[in-house]
């Protein structure tokens, strides 16, 4: 029986029964390892298979960092970092797997398009319904006209459309689209958890990382909640509101504040209120 390692910083996704995991790191003092490897998890057998692909040279190098989306039956791998300790190197390639036919691609994008800087700890999200992927900021280590190595956090918004995929997936080309954060778009940070609900992508938390890119590291978390509608492309701040208490008729009430209070229990439950007009519906 297969046995998966002990891995870090990997991203999974669901399909068939199965959880599919790919690359991801195991850190020692010294050193880093990343991985390039292919996993399924049968959540009925609770085995692991490891996937050896037919075309080993389509493989996307070892990373962490990465993000990966499900869309229709292939698998996207977009981003992420190899750290070498000596260097790091962070990537904006795209590879696709394909479950039919257990192969690998890596997109090759025209030299002159648009494409997003590279970085980790995007968001990337898939939206089956307008066949494209809604990728947000990140993080990578930049060196400057000096040399020396900053940390920068991404606040840009990007669009993956995927409709030339549908007429051929092995050789068409997939086009970026960088497009304006209207609305009150989240502050800079990385490492955002999302996913889409009906028409909206929710977004949460994240971090901020102060890098002075040499042993100063100051790093804000954050709790808030943001929507972004695919459709309008527009964002929205979501706020947490609590749901008016019913009050019960005649002496009942009394009953039940008595209850509530022996209990420790709250009668009130919070629900999700946005701004006029931007429901995540």
């Amino acid at each position: 029986m297969l046995i998966y390692f002990p891995v870090a910083v990997l991203l999974v996704v669901f399909r068939s029964d199965h959880v599919y995991i790919f690359g991801g790191e195991f850190s020692t003092f010294y050193q880093f390892f990343h991985f390039k490897d292919l996993w399924k998890f049968c959540v009925k057998t609770s085995v692991w298979t490891k996937l050896e692909v037919a075309n080993a040279t389509e493989v996307p190098q070892a990373r962490s960092g990465h993000r990966i989306a499900l869309w229709r039956n292939m698998l996207l791998v977009f981003g992420g970092f190899h750290d070498t300790t000596r260097e790091t190197r962070y990537f904006n390639d795209l590879h696709i797997y394909f479950f039919n036919d257990n192969k690998w691609r890596r997109v090759e994008f025209p030299p002159h398009a648009a494409v997003p800087c590279a970085r980790s700890g995007c968001l990337f999200l898939a939206y089956p319904q307008g066949d494209f992927v809604f990728m947000h900021g990140g993080f990578a280590k930049i060196k400057d006209t000096a040399k020396k190595v900053q940390g920068k956090t991404f606040t840009d918004t990007w669009i993956l459309n995927l409709k030339p995929l549908i007429a051929d997936p092995r050789k068409e080309v997939p086009t970026w689209e960088k497009i304006r954060n209207v609305g009150a778009a989240p502050s800079p940070r990385t490492g955002m958890s999302g996913v889409v609900y009906r028409h909206s992508a929710i977004v949460f938390g994240g971090v901020a990382d102060d890098d002075d890119g040499q042993v100063k590291l100051k790093s804000t978390f954050f709790n808030d909640l943001y929507s972004f509608d695919l459709e309008r492309k527009r964002w929205y701040e979501l706020t947490l509101k609590a749901e008016k208490e019913r009050k019960p008729k005649g002496g009942r009430q009394k009953r039940v504040q008595s209850a509530s209070a022996n209990q420790g229990a709250s009668l009130v439950k919070p629900q999700i209120i946005a701004p006029r007009g931007s429901s995540p519906e």
